[in-house]
């Protein structure tokens, strides 16, 4: 077999999926032609010299737009000029996590040898892109890269050719007008959304029917053109796009400042790396033993020209078409059935609950580690498993397994150097993605699978190498293993709001099961149809990460980051299980039941806290202000959970360098403030709490902690508001900062 052709349905490898779409040119058997790379260089050589035009000129506000763009496809579209893949979709996704590897390597050389210059930065990117774009055009006639198979074609009249693009021309418009209509009405939608007054149960029940009939028609139209007869690659493509647009990017739509009190902490990190010109090891803060992405995002600010906090919101729909992007190429190299590509995307997209795309190291380390699985599939897995291993499966399923579990290697001169680079910046980027890495290739060398087998082995020892120089913090800090029990490290720390219904309670769990429940069912129909080493190699992948269960919690959050990593491969066996189905209108109806169900739970589960989530722009403006303003050593301590705190470059100058819980949150050493009445009696405990940090000391009361309180049911009604007016009229404290959504008092007695 030809090493540069990915498993078509047809090889017996894989099952024998329902009818595949009639093969397009660029699929049939024929004689070989190049796809050229000429228009995407002169592409990106066009974005290169727009770049370096609104940032010298500072062209606002198109200046943060191309300087996006720029730094999702140019570094890693021209390190593509010498990895040949001969596939589109595999070059894009390729592309955006290249360029994001290279950004934050650079980013971390600047940060930790404290030459802070982004712009020189750059210039040297856009410079080593400009070489390698121009080298690649110049041999663009003597290059001899993979190509594609095609068939030659009879020649057919101008007419005749009139007539077919004419009428493919209507067949596309009819497609796309149920997504143009779709939305033209989530865009009106947005102004019917009113997040002033959100209830125990969140967004879903703020969100008016139209944004509902918006996405019900998006999936429909998903599910219609993707298990079509003859799909389109590009239909598919816009309407995950517009799923992903709808889901993702409602909320920074109708906010101000960015959702989730937490990532307030990661643009106070960047501001820091920005105004200190590098990290801050003394500071003890975690982060900055770990600055990749934040380094990354402060170099990025630099060069737009606009502050973090200005384009942080919009973080989560840019990671999460680069998530989706990813996983439709990883489905690629497992099959040429581009229903099977597409449809992985929209369950991996209308799965994906857990809400880990934010402003943080966790969205770029995720990204980092599909790009690096990507690699490693098209590059170096081998097409065969253990002997031993396929004699147990052909003896338990009394039946032969062929070899060539995932897609024949395309042999990349480098793709095992690119792999390993890809794992040193996630190294540096994340501290658990690397681990589970290290998990998933092992889990691949052990089934036979992973050639070279020292590349996992070399993976876990550049992990450990950089966790050594960091193990006493860690340890003393956070502790190396919270527990060995994985029935323990399961539990998910998040409370539930109180007298909330069981099915909005557990929404995400149940979704969760739902979609165990079918990569087993999937698996088990693979392998009754001679696809066993295919189900193998993707289950392996999906079990892996639980293998970290084995050891931490991470916080309470150990089984969702589980969730997370199996997502892909769980995703791509639903997918292909789903293609088995024979008869095309069973088959589109289980696809369309199947990605309507998981909407269904996908609403509450990811937008369930957003009256939680969604931070009014007052308690931003009092988070800055208290670091722009308070004495360097003070402390500040929120009266209840989920205030936006450490929102400022001078963060790392406050006591402690942690976060302080909350009087009323989920931290047991303030439980004693819980579920009784507040008051006066409670002032010498709020001041021994700040004494224990601080001789300067603040509480901040906000409208967010007095939802936490009422929601969770923490206190009796009306107990902290009796609390701050024992505050307010104390001697010992006096009113520092004011406005519609906090106050903050400063501790004078």
């Amino acid at each position: 077999m030809n090493p540069v052709q990915s498993l078509a349905p047809s090889d017996p490898a894989l099952p024998p999926l329902a009818p595949s779409p009639a093969p397009t040119a660029g699929e049939a058997g024929g004689v070989t032609r190049q796809r050229s790379r000429v228009p995407a260089d002169l592409a990106l050589l066009v974005l290169i010299v727009a770049t370096a035009l609104v940032v010298s000129v500072d062209v606002q506000p198109i200046r943060p737009f191309v300087v996006f763009l720029a730094a999702c496809l140019v570094p890693g579209g021209a390190i593509l000029t010498r990895l040949r893949t001969g596939e589109a979709l595999t070059e894009l996704a390729l592309a955006l996590g290249l360029s994001l590897a290279v950004e934050i390597a650079g980013s971390l050389i600047l940060a930790w040898s404290r030459w802070w210059h982004p712009e020189a930065l750059g210039i040297m990117l856009g410079a080593g892109a400009t070489g390698l774009l121009v080298s690649d055009l110049v041999q663009a006639r003597r290059r001899e890269a993979p190509g594609v198979m095609i068939e030659s074609q009879p020649r057919v009249s101008w007419l005749e050719r009139v007539v077919a693009e004419r009428n493919a021309a209507v067949i596309s418009a009819a497609a796309l007008a149920p997504l143009v209509g779709a939305l033209v009405a989530w865009a009106l939608s947005l102004q019917m959304i009113d997040t002033s007054d959100l209830g125990r149960y969140g967004l879903p029940p703020a969100l008016p029917a139209i944004w509902y009939a918006a996405l019900a028609v998006l999936i429909c139209g998903a599910v219609t053109v993707t298990w079509a007869m003859r799909p389109k690659g590009l239909l598919i493509a816009l309407y995950l796009l517009a799923i992903v647009v709808v889901l993702y990017a409602t909320v920074p739509a109708i906010t101000a400042v960015p959702q989730y009190a937490w990532v307030y902490k990661h643009i106070g990190v960047t501001a820091s790396i920005a105004a200190h010109h590098g990290v801050a090891f003394a500071s003890g803060d975690i982060y900055h033993r770990w600055p990749g992405f934040f380094a990354a995002a402060a170099v990025l600010s630099r060069l737009a020209g606009i502050d973090p906090i200005a384009f942080a919101a919009w973080a989560e729909p840019l990671f999460a078409v680069i998530d989706a992007v990813l996983v439709a190429a990883m489905a690629r190299a497992i099959t040429r059935d581009v229903r099977v590509v597409g449809y992985a995307a929209v369950i991996f997209t209308l799965g994906n609950w857990i809400g880990q795309d934010y402003f943080a190291p966790q969205a770029a380390a995720y990204a980092l580690a599909l790009t690096l699985l990507l690699v490693a599939v098209r590059g170096f897995t081998s097409g065969t498993i253990l002997g031993s291993l396929k004699r147990v499966m052909e003896w338990g399923l009394r039946r032969r397994v062929p070899a060539s579990p995932l897609a024949t290697p395309l042999l990349w001169r480098g793709s095992v150097s690119v792999a390993i680079g890809l794992d040193a910046v996630t190294i540096a980027t994340h501290q658990l993605t690397p681990y589970v890495l290290v998990l998933q290739f092992g889990a691949l060398t052990v089934i036979g699978v992973l050639r070279p087998r020292w590349v996992a082995l070399a993976m876990g020892l550049l992990t450990l190498g950089y966790l050594l120089p960091n193990l006493g913090y860690i340890a003393h800090n956070y502790g190396v293993f919270t527990s060995l029990n994985p029935a323990s490290n399961i539990k998910h720390g998040n409370s539930t709001p109180a007298h909330v219904d069981f099915f909005d309670a557990n929404a995400g769990g149940l979704l969760s099961l739902l979609l165990i429940a079918l990569m087993l069912a999937s698996a088990v129909r693979l392998a009754r149809q001679q696809a066993g080493a295919t189900a193998l190699s993707l289950l392996t992948l999906a079990i892996a990460p639980f293998g970290i269960l084995f050891a931490q919690n991470y916080g309470g959050e150990g089984s969702l980051r589980v969730f997370l990593f199996s997502s892909p491969w769980r995703d791509v066996l639903i997918a292909l299980g789903v293609a088995t189905i024979a008869r095309a209108r069973l088959r589109s109806a289980a696809a369309l039941c199947t990605s309507l169900l998981l909407a269904y739970m996908f609403i509450p589960a990811f937008y369930g806290a957003a009256e939680l989530n969604i931070i009014p722009a007052g308690e931003v403006h009092a988070s800055e202000y208290f670091y722009a303003h308070a004495p360097a050593g003070s402390v500040l301590i929120p009266a209840a959970e989920d205030f936006p705190t450490r929102a400022g470059a001078r963060y790392t100058l406050m006591r402690p360098q942690s976060d302080v819980p909350a009087l009323i949150g989920p931290e047991p050493e303030t439980h004693a403030f819980e579920n009784r009445p507040l008051g006066p009696a409670q002032l010498p405990g709020i001041i021994a709490m700040i004494r224990r940090y601080s001789r300067s000391g603040f509480i901040v009361f906000a409208s967010t902690g007095y939802e936490y309180a009422a929601i969770h049911a923490l206190t009796p009604p009306g107990a902290l508001v009796n609390l701050e007016r024992a505050v307010a009229s104390s001697p010992s404290f006096r009113l520092w900062f004011a406005n519609g959504d906090a106050r903050i008092y400063e501790l004078v007695g």
